[in-house]
């Protein structure tokens, strides 16, 4: 938590208080009613639930104070800070949504707190709309330069807020040409420098993106991009990224040298994760007993369709929020290799047995490239859980082997374990052999699954959206899947071979 440098209280009814978490320009004035700022922010409430945030939105907002345009807490607010300021504002309901709210995410009589940063003061927005081509393009080349200058004084916000305005001038101009395309893909590529220079990764990827779309062989977009995705621990997408670069200059050593450095990287950041993973699901405490196991196979059943099949609906995030996506999974549950488990996972999905059901529950931990885990029918938080047979059940007398995406497999805290808990692969994972049951596989809707593997996480792996199951059930009759309709089973080997190759055996480029 940032240190509050000083607390002030901007109405006598103390229903706007500012904490002060950084000092502004000391020579720069605040800004008035009719004047445009830049800032970027996060909107949380009382109990920490972040419900808005510019970094979600792409860019920083902009707003002209006075206006209608954002409640009055903010109005009051930001027109008492200076340029560069960070504050905290603890804005209560009477300024901000009443007793009404804004539902489905801020309730009626909700104190909001914003985390603010103000980065750009300008005169009103409309300005810009009354200039010619000519004049706005001087005035985004004036602001680039004001840019270079704050970059090279370390002043990376300031110079942030300058370029983005430069940008913003350069949207207005009415006749697209070449020169113009190539001064928006520059001050695109000075954005992302900055936020590779600040941590707002995720900036990054999105301005590089777009000045790739202006020039697909934008070979310094590629090289940055591939930085930012290091720095989230996307190896993969940065090596992509870094190839690309080279293909587009083949000669320059830099490039060649930063591509063995990003595989070296990926190589040591796997390594670590895998050690931590072994002992995942018990949080290192996983008990080392051997299990009464009969049996080891080294592959997966054939597909059978007599074999259960059940599914879940997955929302993630809500109507109306900008990653909002819908999907169905089904599941062949492998009943003549892991009787009880299948059973179990069966049952919790129709919720015929003692209440006991997945329908309402989300997914509480998602690690990219590793898995998704969820089932936690009692907590929500992976603290708990509940079989059909009562607390905890045995180990199957087979172990199935996790070589595959998409495989169902236990999550649990020790040998004979067993709850509620679940957990998809998204890769081989050969470390949980013998340690996890797996007993089934996603053979139709793993695309949600792998749209779910994008979303940000926070402590102990917990997705920022939502990722819920909004209903499940079995399949039966007609409705089961086969063959030639189970989608995720025909690209099974192919996916899984290219996977599973050692990086050494590839050619790389």
């Amino acid at each position: 938590m940032e240190k509050v440098l000083d607390e002030i209280h901007l109405t006598k009814d103390s229903g706007i208080i500012k904490k002060i978490l950084r000092f502004g320009s000391e020579t720069d004035p605040i800004p008035e009613k009719n004047q445009e700022v830049t800032v970027n922010y996060e909107g949380r409430l009382d109990d920490g639930t972040i419900f808005d945030r510019s970094s979600d939105r792409g860019e920083p907002l902009k707003f002209v104070i006075g206006t209608g345009q954002v409640i009055k807490g903010w109005d009051i607010g930001i027109m008492s800070m200076k340029l560069g300021e960070k504050a905290e504002l603890v804005i209560k309901p009477e300024y901000a949504y009443g007793r009404i709210g804004a539902p489905p995410k801020i309730q009626g009589d909700a104190t909001l707190i914003f985390s603010v940063e103000v980065i750009q003061i300008n005169d009103r927005k409309p300005t810009r709309w009354m200039m010619s081509d000519s004049e706005l393009i001087k005035v985004a080349l004036r602001q680039k330069d004001d840019g270079n200058l704050k970059f090279k004084a370390q002043k990376y916000k300031e110079a942030e807020g300058l370029y983005r305005d430069a940008l913003a001038h350069l949207e207005t101009v009415k006749n697209d040409n070449k020169e113009l395309r190539d001064l928006k893909k520059t001050i695109l590529l000075n954005i992302s420098v900055v936020t590779n220079n600040t941590g707002d990764y995720k900036q990054t990827l999105i301005n590089c993106t777009k000045a790739l779309d202006i020039d697909e062989k934008a070979g310094k977009a590629y090289y940055l991009r591939s930085q930012a995705n290091v720095k989230m621990h996307q190896y993969d997408e940065a090596i992509e990224d870094i190839k690309q670069a080279i293909k587009i200059s083949p000669s320059d050593k830099k490039l060649r040298d930063e591509f063995e450095n990003i595989k070296a990287l990926r190589k040591k950041y796997q390594e670590s994760q895998q050690k931590t993973m072994k002992n995942f699901f018990a949080q290192g405490l996983y008990n080392e007993k051997e299990a009464s196991v009969t049996k080891k196979e080294d592959r997966l059943p054939d597909f059978d369709a007599t074999n259960p099949q059940t599914f879940f609906d997955i929302e993630i995030g809500q109507e109306g929020d900008e990653n909002h996506q819908k999907g169905r999974v089904v599941f062949e549950l492998f009943k003549n290799k892991t009787p009880k488990t299948a059973e179990n996972f069966r049952c919790l999905c129709t919720g015929e047995k003692n209440d006991l059901h997945y329908k309402g529950n989300v997914f509480h931990r998602i690690i990219k490239s590793f898995m998704m885990q969820g089932g936690d029918i009692t907590n929500q938080n992976g603290t708990g859980g509940m079989s059909i047979y009562g607390p905890k059940f045995p180990d199957e007398k087979i172990w199935l082997p996790h070589t595959h995406s998409g495989l169902l497999s236990m999550a649990n805290s020790g040998p004979d374990t067993n709850g509620s808990q679940f957990f998809i692969t998204y890769k081989s994972t050969p470390w949980l052999n013998d340690k996890h049951t797996v007993f089934g596989r996603v053979i139709n809707g793993l695309e949600i699954c792998k749209i779910a593997e994008q979303i940000q996480t926070g402590a102990q792996d917990k997705p920022l959206t939502q990722i819920k199951i909004v209903d499940c059930g079995e399949l039966k009759g007609d409705d089961k899947l086969n063959l030639e309709t189970a989608d995720n089973l025909r690209t099974f080997q192919e996916n899984e071979a290219e996977e599973e190759t050692p990086e050494d055996q590839r050619v790389e480029l």
